[in-house]
């Protein structure tokens, strides 16, 4: 679920289609940090929300003063988006696996918008097929 605050009120929307309603699973490294975090509030019910201050406007605040600081050329929210995708490609996943860690519909939206992410190069798939041809090459006797 998405949090925007009107009036003061945060509002809590949902996903887009039904396929970004899902579990991701996290780092046992990061699981620690939230856990350490938690430990903080004591008070805290199962369903209150982790990060209470965190909305659009604080994130925006955040990254828009801290690229001013480092001289850097800000981003939009969604740009950590397209990092995310970005590094997933960049480890090793394949489509399929960002497609469902994103939350896409289906397949094509993954690969329309994100396709130039992808690692694979022309000259890394030529690379691989030498690789297969030299480890399945056959001789042939006249």
């Amino acid at each position: 679920a998405d949090v925007i605050t009107i009036k003061g009120k945060d509002l809590i929307t949902y996903p887009k289609t039904k396929s970004g309603n899902r579990k991701i699973k996290i780092s046992e490294g990061l699981a620690k940090k939230l856990e350490v975090f938690l430990t903080a509030f004591p008070e805290r019910k199962a369903n209150d929300r982790i990060f209470e201050s965190l909305n659009v406007s604080s994130l925006y605040r955040a990254i828009h003063s801290t690229a001013k600081l480092a001289g850097l050329k800000e981003i939009r929210i969604h740009d950590l988006r397209h990092s995310c995708c970005s590094l997933l490609f960049h480890i090793g996943c394949n489509p399929q696996q960002v497609k469902a860690y994103l939350g896409h519909k289906n397949i094509q939206i993954t690969l329309n918008v994100y396709a130039h992410l992808y690692p694979e190069s022309f000259d890394e798939v030529t690379e691989k097929i030498q690789e297969v041809e030299n480890l399945t090459s056959i001789e042939f006797n006249n």
